[in-house]
């Protein structure tokens, strides 16, 4: 195959150099996640334990999680989370993260790609291996170009 020709399952391509990447195959399991309710769980009127509660009985193999529902981030806690999937008979397979990948400020970006890094361990912690992190790249600023700006580099 040539540079920046189309790839093959499975392979990514890096947008500014055409550089294949590898990546394992993932079939992540069916998760339910509480739409209806992110915003009363990020803003502390319901708790994800209340969540998982109220998840028992889904016809689902897992309940998708939000950066934004937890608390903390301290072991005891993630602990006291983790059991509480399980003990609800579901699994994590994935976490979602909203995170500002494209803020104009170079500070900003670190911070942000430094909180990834970071619920990519949590999202270990209570998913396991295969479990995945779902990245969303951040806000759109029209100041920001998308060449020459550091953000591709920052998320890549």
């Amino acid at each position: 195959m040539g540079l920046c020709e189309r790839p093959k399952r499975h392979a990514l391509f890096h947008p500014s150099s055409c550089t294949r990447v590898l990546r394992m195959p993932i079939a992540p399991k069916l998760a339910a996640f509480p739409k209806c309710w992110l915003e009363d769980i990020t803003e502390g009127q319901m708790s994800v334990f209340e969540w998982i509660d109220r998840a028992h009985g889904l016809p689902a193999a897992g309940l998708e999680m939000y950066e934004g529902f937890f608390i903390s981030l301290e072991p005891d806690y993630l602990e006291s989370v983790g059991e509480a999937i399980s003990d609800a008979s579901f699994e994590m397979p994935m976490l979602c993260c909203s995170l500002d990948f494209t803020n104009p400020n170079p500070d900003a970006r670190k911070r942000a790609v430094d909180r990834e890094a970071e619920m990519v361990r949590v999202t270990r912690t209570l998913g396991g291996p295969g479990a995945v992190c779902r990245v969303l790249s951040g806000q759109r600023y029209p100041e920001v170009s998308r060449t020459g700006s550091g953000v591709v580099r920052g998320v890549y």
